[in-house]
């Protein structure tokens, strides 16, 4: 039989994958929109597909990761892993690009520019950016 502590601990972490996982879905499928057109069918299922991957990717990883986290530490340095974090990092920039791409759009000094170009552009500006943090932060996680 669980634990009531165990059981809060599920609900929090479950709570928040699926909040996570709703709010990458909206903005992944709204990225795919702005590149593609799709039809009303193809789209729910697009959401559906991409909710759910995300959804059993973050239960999967996140699950036995937070625990530390849930009881007041913070995340064991195993868990802090390099392939994770360009993981973290793509999906960051990608994530970040698909919200501004719209705004960019509307200025009028890069409005002759493709929206392909700007999209690699705003990915690399991210991706710099996120790259910079990630490695930042390990070096100094290594010097203690």
């Amino acid at each position: 039989m669980m634990k009531t502590k165990d059981i809060r601990y599920y609900i929090w972490v479950c709570s928040m994958v699926f909040g996570c996982a709703g709010f990458y879905t909206v903005i992944i499928v709204g990225g795919v929109k702005q590149f593609i057109s799709v039809d009303s069918s193809l789209f729910q299922m697009i959401q559906i597909v991409a909710f759910l991957i995300m959804s059993v990717c973050g239960l999967f990883f996140y699950i036995p990761r937070l625990r530390n986290v849930w009881l007041g530490g913070t995340m064991e340095e195993k868990y802090l892993s390099l392939p994770g974090s360009w993981i973290g990092i793509v999906l960051g920039s990608a994530t970040g690009m698909m919200i501004f791409l719209p705004q960019v759009q509307k200025i009028q000094a890069v409005n002759h520019m493709s929206v392909e170009l700007m999209a690699v552009i705003l990915f690399f500006f991210f991706a710099l950016i996120l790259t910079v943090f990630s490695l930042r932060n390990k070096a100094s996680r290594r010097a203690r």
